[in-house]
């Protein structure tokens, strides 16, 4: 069942979120959603629910590809063990570090616990070469820049408190059948949109604007070319540094 609104309060005080809790809200599912299951022991043992949520095969393979192909950033973590562990799983493919491999970890990794452990037996170290996605980290602004260049810009992570629900005038005026449709004003719309969670900072406003609008010709509801000057009506309108120019600095 989707998360509840005073849970999902707890998420966004995450700069960063694992690839695997991403998949679950994204598909509006809760993490902390478990699946029980009997032993043959007849012990119960419970287990966190991934694709038991409705939706979540294909949002956790979206993120996962996003990654893969450099689309998305993310911090990546990946199972390690050693010659004389049993917990690795040995049919899955990985790397196996000889001793100059350990060797020069040993220069570069941070003495901290974690490293001294996985370095401990300085030999025959194995690394899973898929990543462990429930370690993995993505951070919420990545996320959203991400969507919003798919066109997906409501739900989470862009609610703060509860999910953002366009108004029913917003959408009538987006609606092409619509007799009073606008495609500028429906383009201006679909461009702040799409900037909004974007920063800014370093570039002139209106040319950020423009250079947006021409990226996504799919957002062009009309038959009749988009015009230079149409572009730069649109930019106008959108544009909420109206001082313009980029922001100076010193």
């Amino acid at each position: 069942m989707p998360i509840d609104l005073e849970k999902l309060k707890g998420w966004y005080l995450n700069d960063h979120i694992t690839v695997e809790n991403a998949a679950i809200l994204l598909a509006d599912g809760d993490p902390d959603e478990v699946d029980s299951e009997v032993t043959r022991f007849g012990d119960v043992q419970e287990y966190k629910r991934t694709t038991g949520h409705p939706g979540y095969t294909a949002m956790f393979e979206a993120i996962t590809n996003a990654i893969r192909t450099g689309n998305l950033k993310a911090i990546l973590a990946f199972r390690t063990s050693t010659a004389e562990d049993d917990l690795f799983l040995h049919e899955r493919p990985c790397w196996l570090l000889c001793s100059d491999d350990v060797r020069r970890l040993r220069e570069v990794l941070p003495d901290d616990a974690l490293s001294r452990k996985l370095l401990r037996h300085g030999n025959n170290i194995r690394v899973e070469i898929d990543p462990d996605w429930a370690r993995s980290l993505v951070s919420l602004k990545d996320i959203r820049e991400w969507l919003s260049a798919k066109g997906r810009t409501t739900g989470f992570p862009f609610a703060q408190e509860r999910p953002w629900k366009p108004s029913t005038d917003i959408e009538t005026m987006l609606d092409p059948e619509h007799p009073h449709f606008s495609p500028e004003l429906s383009m201006a719309i679909a461009a702040w949109r799409g900037l909004r969670e974007h920063d800014r900072e370093n570039q002139a406003t209106k040319n950020a604007i423009r250079k947006w609008i021409k990226a996504h010709p799919e957002e062009w509801k009309s038959e009749d070319e988009l015009s230079e000057s149409a572009v730069d009506r649109i930019a106008t309108i959108v544009n909420w540094r109206k001082a313009g120019g980029a922001p100076k600095s010193g």
